[in-house]
């Protein structure tokens, strides 16, 4: 509707300023102008209830309250029960749709709401101002409450190439189109998995150790999604345990275990699980990590012991973290040992870690996706929620990092300014946690060297919620890209397969970085790569490194697939997996003008069709005396 998005706009401030739009006397499109604290699915539905909706535009929506645009105190647009359609409970009669306990109590679900109007998000405040100061001059209604013409409106462009749903889309897409590529795209991107040491040989049954989080988040607006508790502290905190793992083994602080640890971080997995359900899906059919058979040790399913992931971590509930467990699945010795090794490691670095109910299910987590094709694996899910998300901005654009911090001191915790050290203290929890078990749980190991560095967790978080552009970032790259970090924040919504988001190879950079070896004797681009002896095991990277000088480093860190499986079966329906697509799309652009009086239009209109008509018989009077005014000309 690219060509009908133009309406009046209305200042909503207040439920009165509501409440006059919804009794206009004038038969007009209408284009609210909402403060943040305003925009909500109830607020919506009444509007389009009572007046026409052209479009919507939020003054502001940002992290941070001000005078102007208070922000709500919850506000979650995804369902009160995420994912769980795709997720392991979809056939259970006793936990499906929430019905134990309701995740995300405040959840609209407006995110998946379609809207036959676009909505808008202003973050400009010189461009909020010009809004403001042609709605004050032009469109105040009078004492009578009614508007005098002109009148200040907007053009609201948005216009999509999607027919209708992912099958129309996708089949149109097969037959060709007239657009240059097609209609719209796969949601997609890669996982980033590594291991702490080469799985140079076969893994034996229930040996591997996994520790996992998600790289993305989501909300109403484009690549606006700080996802600070949803995603961020779960998977900086595992890259912050990361480092402190594989500082300790290059350091020679600690020895190869017994069992091996790997890493994952799971990318698209806020539309119903992708990276995950696609990672499940390689292992069930011998295809991980690829589908040769040169790879020295495949992984399947019923080689995962212990699977611990991390998802909201950034909060607290009841002054503690929580490790929720299937009810049913997994062996109940391996559950306890995980939980157990958990446990201690979190004594050890001053971290309260408890159990949830035994009769609970497990929140939404990727771990799901696991448990669907293998109950038998022990998965641990550690939270900051005992039932109900502590979390009010759940997959929102208010999920931000002042938003968490200001949750934290409103809850009396201590160092509540200073996020980076409550999750150091966990990542040295995980980091032990992760040895204990590859170690058979060995008393005798010393746990104290293995410790996360606070100073890399602040810097962490610093990059990927702040400044891309920082030291760190810039270590892990070549000088070229180097120039080329923005001074802000990369977004971390998942994005379509053919255009990867570059947080995830950051994230793939800094697991080489931490993970890997500085090969110091190799000096050149050209022989930072693989050669015969690796046997498909070891990565090659070359990047600038601590001292900007350029080095290599060989690690054990990959990249693996992270699209439906859905469209591998093109199977655009599908039940078991996600069939997310994104449409492709024009430029987004919003035009301010005045519009005239609908009368003083009509009346131009058959005014200039009067003249029109009056040219017309001019000129067939002419035509007809043509003959004699020639003639008297000659003369």
């Amino acid at each position: 509707k690219y060509w009908r998005n133009v309406g009046v706009i209305h200042l909503v401030e207040s439920v009165a300023d509501m409440n006059n739009l919804a009794s206009s006397k004038l038969n007009i499109d209408y284009v609210p102008l909402m403060t943040p604290k305003l925009f909500n699915l109830e607020n919506v539905n009444y509007l389009t209830s009572k007046r026409n909706i052209a479009g919507i535009i939020i003054l502001g929506a940002n992290d941070t309250a001000s005078e102007d645009k208070e922000i709500p105190k919850v506000y979650s647009p995804d369902r009160s029960c995420p994912y769980d359609n795709f997720g392991l409970y979809v056939n259970n009669s006793q936990y499906q749709n929430c019905k134990r306990v309701t995740w995300n109590p405040h959840g609209s679900g407006m995110l998946y709401k379609s809207f036959d109007f676009p909505i808008f998000r202003l973050r400009m405040e010189s461009d909020m101002q010009k809004l403001k100061e042609c709605y004050f001059k032009h469109n105040v209604p009078t004492n009578s409450g009614e508007l005098v013409y002109p009148l200040c409106a907007v053009q609201m462009g948005d216009f999509m190439f999607t027919p209708s749903n992912t099958e129309v889309c996708m089949r149109r897409n097969i037959a060709g189109s007239l657009t240059s590529g097609g209609f719209c795209d796969p949601l997609g991107d890669s996982n980033v998995w590594s291991t702490l040491y080469p799985l140079s040989a076969p893994l034996q049954e229930r040996e591997l150790i996994i520790a996992a989080a998600q790289l993305d988040s989501i909300s109403q607006f484009y690549n606006f999604a700080p996802g600070v508790d949803n995603d961020a502290s779960g998977f900086i905190t595992l890259l912050s345990a990361a480092h402190a793992l594989g500082r300790a083994k290059n350091l020679n602080m600690i020895t190869k275990p017994k069992k091996p640890i790997m890493f994952a971080f799971f990318q698209g997995e806020s539309w119903d699980y992708i990276g995950s359900s696609r990672m499940v899906y390689d292992m069930e059919r011998g295809m991980f990590p690829d589908d040769s058979k040169s790879w020295p040790s495949k992984i399947t399913l019923n080689k995962i012991g212990h699977f611990l992931e991390l998802r909201q971590v950034g909060l607290e509930d009841e002054r503690s973290l929580w490790a929720h467990f299937d009810p049913s699945s997994g062996d109940k010795s391996r559950n306890n040992a995980l939980f157990a090794a958990l446990l201690k490691a979190g004594t050890t670095a001053g971290v309260n870690i408890s159990r949830a109910a035994s009769d609970l299910p497990l929140p939404p987590a990727s771990v799901q996706r696991f448990l669907r094709g293998d109950s038998g694996l022990s998965g641990l899910v550690l939270t900051d929620h005992k039932e109900n998300f502590t979390n009010t901005y759940y997959n929102s654009h208010y999920d931000s990092l002042n938003q968490v911090k200001g949750k934290l001191s409103s809850q009396g915790l201590e160092n509540s300014d200073s996020l980076s050290q409550r999750l150091t203290k966990l990542a040295t929890s995980v980091a032990r946690a992760l040895y204990l078990l590859a170690s058979d749980s060995n008393s005798t190991i010393d746990l104290s060297k293995i410790t996360a560095d606070e100073d890399m967790t602040s810097e962490l978080l610093h990059c990927f919620l702040q400044n891309a552009s920082c030291s760190l970032f810039q270590q892990v790259v070549s000088s070229s890209n180097a120039k080329n970090l923005p001074s802000s924040a990369y977004p971390r919504m998942v994005g379509v397969a053919q255009s990867p988001n570059q947080v995830t190879n950051l994230t793939n950079h800094l697991m080489v970085y931490f993970t890997g070896s500085l090969l110091p004797d190799i000096t050149k681009q050209s022989n930072c790569k693989s050669n015969s002896s690796d046997n498909y095991v070891y990565t090659y990277m070359w990047f600038q490194g601590q001292d900007f000088k350029n080095v290599c480093f060989r690690s054990t860190v990959y990249y693996s697939p992270a699209v439906s499986p859905a469209f591998l079966l093109k199977d655009y329906i599908s039940k078991d997996y996600s069939t997310w697509t994104e449409s492709r799309w024009q430029s987004v652009d919003l035009k301010l003008f005045l519009v005239a009086n609908p009368s003083l239009q009509i009346g131009i209109f058959f005014g200039g069709l009067c003249v029109l008509a009056l040219s017309f018989i001019l000129v067939r009077i002419l035509s007809w005396r043509s003959s004699i005014l020639l003639n008297h000309n000659a003369e």
